[in-house]
């Protein structure tokens, strides 16, 4: 196969462009905006199965913040009995079975409703619960049953009922067993 003789055109000088400064070339460009809307009832919701859970961890919140109350109301006198008083004066079973019973209804209403801003409110709750309310209650509570074990049944400046020592120190356990078993 032979080819074609090519010819050749005559070379033409090139030709610079005259020089510009060298400045940022904008050009107006259109925008591009996407607009979504969720349909009415729309937005985040849960699946029955995260719904069940949630309402079985909003209903042992309801009754732990119950059982914290009672035992918190029950601790004050028992343990101004003894000379460890100072530590259930402060209320800490009261206080912190109230916030828990509000988190545990406040997820009951999120079960009920399933819209985001109640399951965002209940995490957040949640959170706080965890970080402001459980590790106080825990440490009082655990500081009552070291103080009520340590004392049994002779106070520091005078005798102390051994029976009043020993509802306090069942108490104390008990609200730290409660405490532990609603963070299981």
């Amino acid at each position: 196969m032979e080819h074609p003789p090519q010819m050749q055109q005559p070379q033409q000088p090139l030709q610079q462009p005259p020089q510009q400064p060298l400045q940022p070339q904008y050009a107006a460009q259109p925008g591009v905006t996407i607009v979504t809307q969720n349909p009415l009832g729309g937005g985040y919701k849960l699946r029955p199965t995260a719904l069940k859970q949630l309402k079985g961890l909003s209903i042992t919140q309801v009754v732990m913040g119950a059982l914290c109350i009672l035992f918190g109301i029950i601790l004050i006198p028992v343990e101004l009995s003894t000379n460890n008083g100072w530590v259930s004066v402060t209320g800490y079973g009261i206080w912190s079975g109230v916030y828990f019973a509000i988190v545990g209804g406040n997820g009951l209403s999120a079960v009920k409703h399933n819209t985001e801003g109640r399951i965002t409110a209940t995490l957040v709750l949640n959170i706080i619960s965890s970080a402001l309310f459980f590790l106080p209650l825990i440490s009082m509570a655990s500081t009552g049953v070291g103080l009520n074990a340590s004392s049994r049944c002779r106070g520091y400046y005078y005798y102390t009922s051994c029976s009043a020592t020993n509802a306090a120190l069942a108490l104390n356990i008990f609200l730290c067993c409660t405490l532990l078993w609603s963070c299981v």
